[in-house]
């Protein structure tokens, strides 16, 4: 993945279309979006383009957070149902010590016994708690990245193309390492920041 020769990476968000985050460029991996250049008139200036790139980062901040989260569900539901499962298994070969099995419990068994054979396999497959913990590496990536770029905008002095190339090298190595993440999340993050900062407006 490539980031712009100029205006550096604004994956996920900075740019919008009617007042709606911009459909991202996928990239050929199937990863995070691809990086897109911001709208002409927010590239004016070093502050105003660090301004959309931090909106941008933070998107990917919180959707990397929200597939962290559903990524550890859905480790928990896979671990409670071959849970349940096995016990279910193995009751039904206690039963059948004690007395013959019908034919019924007996397929009822191994119907279960496959199903939590299937559920392990898919778990190892997509491997969801490793990819829960990538997801949130990204997420702490992201953020540390969204400190620095307020940094650079609270300093008060002037910002120089410098600053700005830095903190694009910097995107681009955080992006080359994050997970895939889907546009429906990236979706959700936009509207939770925007809850989050509708309802701080509304308390000052």
């Amino acid at each position: 993945m490539t980031p712009p020769e100029t205006t550096g990476p604004t994956a996920g968000s900075p740019a919008t279309t009617g007042g709606q985050p911009a459909a991202p460029r996928q990239a050929p991996d199937g990863g995070t979006p691809a990086p897109q250049p911001p709208p002409a008139e927010a590239a004016a200036t070093p502050e105003d383009l660090l301004v959309t790139w931090h909106h941008g980062i933070r998107v990917l901040q919180v959707a990397h957070g929200l597939a962290s989260e559903r990524q550890a569900r859905l480790t928990r539901t896979t671990e409670v149902l071959m849970a349940a499962l096995t016990a279910a298994v193995g009751t039904a070969i206690l039963l059948s010590d004690v007395s013959p099995m019908s034919t019924l419990l007996r397929n009822s068994a191994a119907g279960l016994a496959l199903l939590a054979a299937v559920i392990g396999v898919v778990r190892i497959a997509f491997d969801y708690p490793e990819t829960a913990l990538q997801h949130r590496q990204a997420s702490l990536r992201y953020a540390h990245l969204r400190r620095e770029v307020e940094t650079v905008l609270g300093s008060g002095t002037v910002i120089g193309q410098q600053q700005v190339a830095t903190l694009r090298t910097a995107w681009s190595g955080v992006e080359q390492q994050a997970p895939g993440v889907s546009a429906r999340l990236r979706a959700r993050a936009v509207r939770d920041i925007e809850r989050a900062e509708a309802d701080r407006g509304s308390v000052d």
